[in-house]
C-alpha cells in the first residue's frame, strides 16, 4: 500500500508543484493559502460543537489566525442541504 501512496505523492508534486498540499497536517496550511487572497476569510462549519469536528476546526482557525487573518463563521447546512439553509448561507456570503 505504501508504494501507492509514494506514487500518488510523486504524481501530485509533478502535476501541482507547490500549489497543492496533502498529508496528515494539511489543515494547518489553510491560512497560508487563504492569505494569498486577502486578510479576511469565511469559514462554513456544519455541526459545530460535535467532538469529531472540533479538532479540525481548531486547526483551520489557528492557521488563519497565525497568518494574520480575521474570519467569520457561518453555520453550515443540515443533512441533504435544505433549501432554507442554502438561501441562508448564500445571503450570509453575499453580505
Amino acid at each position: 500500500m505504501n508504494k501507492y501512496f509514494t506514487t500518488a505523492e510523486k504524481i501530485l508534486k509533478e502535476w501541482k508543484g507547490d500549489s497543492y498540499t496533502f498529508g496528515a497536517d494539511v489543515l494547518d496550511a489553510a491560512g497560508r493559502y487563504a492569505a494569498q487572497f486577502g486578510k479576511r476569510a469565511m469559514v462554513i462549519v456544519t455541526l459545530r460543537g460535535h467532538p469529531w469536528n472540533e479538532e479540525p476546526f481548531d486547526s483551520v482557525r489557528g492557521s488563519l489566525e497565525s497568518n494574520g487573518m480575521t474570519y467569520a463563521m457561518i453555520n453550515g447546512a443540515r443533512p441533504n442541504a435544505p433549501r432554507e439553509d442554502v438561501y441562508r448561507i448564500g445571503l450570509q456570503v453575499a453580505k
